[in-house]
């Protein structure tokens, strides 16, 4: 509830004066900032409370080592915390598509134009939104009295009394950070499986991932061993038919399959496995694998040969197989059990099949390997691609499993329930998966980061340990996002050069002069992609992109 005692031109002025005291000009504090969507919630109440707690007491600090000299003379300083928000973003988009289909019929929100509007009407009610996010975040921080926290017309000198990063200023300086970053050397673009969420149409990064427990169906089936002629393969034992059993718990990527992993540290044996269509056959499993395989996860499947034999895993790499799906187009490739150390027998059978577009432990293993590249076999509302051939093209990825099971004819082995921890769109709450794409990547020098921690100091001193872990372990940053409502990254495709896309220092520079006074909304409302280039580059046909900053 907002205060009785005290007005809220009362509120302002306590503001603009400092509430109980002047601010010390050496002291300031940033702000986070709060996201501006929907009101403020208890995190940011103790945020700003924690904050005004900090500036009070360091401003009291400030006046009894001063003797109270500046209070007297009745000096005002340039307020030590300048509050701010963040206006960008999948949540604030996500709700600008719901109001634009809200504004449909229903027969209009079913159509492919209503699920993807124009990009300048998304851009007007998120801009929308935001500015209704921060009048209301704003007047709960005046109900509390919370120091410099309000926006307003008003400032102190040139200090704004807030800042929002839909600004154009602010926008124009975040691209003049780019273009510094394009100078060092330090933005490049890259094709790497990344999280993708199909229910967004985007990329998501890790702070954006929930986690949730879901039921899927893991198949078993098999891969069959030939030689080099697309024949039969039976070089290892002497018998005709060999295999390799594998799992998985994505059936869709099956068709993306281009290698079979085995572990360079495992011993492998063969084991008799009868299909669910009752064929029977040989196939290589991991020896240490071998008592889960019979006694839990496939019993009535896997049965021990007598006096089978066995090698080490490095025995197996290089073999020949066939695909398991032969309408997709990976199965016009040689295709060759790989080595990998990631592989294990705690799971599976020891042998594990690879799609490098859909994983970054998978993608890493065939690179090492020289192993096909392969191919990401989903559309951005993941729905299948025509690489995978007819009998899948076009479906939803998590809706295959049973025209999978029904494909694979006598190599499937098993469909089994598994309940596992499963990736999540932190909006959407639907599933998100893992596709190669193409992306703009910032480099992150972790010497040089883990080195500039010796130049902070850390309250408490275990901030330090868990700081220099995440930056141990972080990897290159993905800033590129395939939405409207952000700052877009100023690259430019070249026709003449078959679409080679443009990454230039003064492009960037360029757009960030232009961005910076007109806003953002110029990138989109431009006809002509001359105007937004630099006078070097105009006449060339070079065509605008229209990915945006994470």
């Amino acid at each position: 509830p907002k205060p009785t005692t005290k007005s809220k031109k009362q509120t302002q002025l306590s503001f603009l004066l400092g509430g109980t005291g002047r601010s010390s000009p050496s002291l300031s504090l940033s702000d986070g900032p709060p996201y501006a969507n929907g009101n403020l919630h208890l995190g940011h109440i103790v945020n700003r409370v924690t904050k005004d707690i900090f500036i009070r007491q360091a401003e009291v600090q400030e006046r009894e080592r001063e003797g109270g000299a500046r209070a007297r003379q009745g000096q005002v300083e340039a307020r030590p915390f300048l509050p701010g928000w963040d206006c960008h973003g999948l949540p604030i988009e996500q709700k600008a598509l719901a109001a634009v289909q809200q504004e449909g019929d229903a027969s209009a929100r079913s159509s492919a134009a209503a699920s993807r509007p124009d990009p300048m009407t998304i851009r007007e009610i998120a801009a929308s939104f935001a500015r209704q996010a921060i009048a209301r975040q704003a007047d709960t921080l005046a109900a509390l009295n919370i120091r410099a926290s309000l926006p307003t017309t008003i400032s102190n000198g040139t200090t704004p009394a807030y800042y929002s990063t839909m600004d154009p200023a602010y926008e124009g300086q975040v691209l003049g950070l780019l273009a510094d970053c394009v100078a060092h050397g330090n933005l490049y673009r890259a094709t790497r499986p990344i999280h993708w969420s199909p229910s967004s149409r985007t990329v998501l990064a890790e702070a954006e991932l929930e986690y949730a427990d879901k039921t899927d169906k893991s198949i078993w089936f098999l891969v069959p061993l030939v030689d080099d002629d697309g024949k039969a393969d039976g070089a290892v034992t002497g018998g005709p038919g060999e295999h390799m059993l594998v799992w998985t718990t994505t059936p869709w990527t099956i068709p993306a399959n281009v290698a079979i992993a085995v572990s360079p540290d495992l011993e492998y044996t063969t084991v008799r496995v009868t299909t669910s269509t009752g064929a029977c056959v040989s196939a290589w499993v991991a020896l240490d694998a071998l008592d889960r395989l019979t006694n839990d996860d496939l019993p009535t499947a896997v049965q021990r040969q007598p006096d089978a034999p066995r090698c080490a895993g490095t025995a197996l790499v290089g073999r020949v197989y066939q695909h398991p799906w032969p309408e997709s187009e990976a199965a016009k490739d040689v295709l060759r059990v790989i080595s990998a150390d990631f592989v294990s027998a705690s799971a599976g059978s020891g042998a594990v099949h690879c799609a490098p577009a859909h994983g970054a432990d998978d993608a890493a293993a065939c690179r090492a390997a020289a192993a096909p590249p392969g191919a990401d076999v989903l559309l951005d509302d993941g729905s299948l691609r025509p690489y995978v051939g007819p009998t899948l093209a076009g479906r939803y990825c998590w809706t295959v499993e049973p025209t999978v099971t029904e494909g694979l004819a006598d190599l499937h082995v098993a469909t089994i329930p598994i309940r596992h921890s499963v990736p999540i769109d932190w909006r959407t709450k639907m599933p998100v998966v893992t596709r190669a794409t193409a992306q703009w990547f910032l480099r992150v020098h972790k010497e040089q980061a883990l080195a500039a921690l010796d130049d902070v100091t850390f309250s408490p001193r275990s901030g330090r340990t868990r700081l220099a872990s995440f930056l141990q372990t972080r990897g290159d940053w993905c800033i590129s996002r395939q939405r409207s409502w952000g700052i877009p990254i100023p690259v430019f495709a070249d026709p003449a050069a078959d679409g080679r896309l443009v990454l230039d220092e003064s492009i960037i520079r360029y757009a960030a002069q232009l961005i910076g006074e007109r806003g953002s909304d110029v990138w989109w409302t431009t006809e002509d992609d001359d105007d937004l280039l630099p006078p070097d580059f105009r006449g060339r046909g070079l065509r605008r992109q229209w990915g945006t900053l994470d």
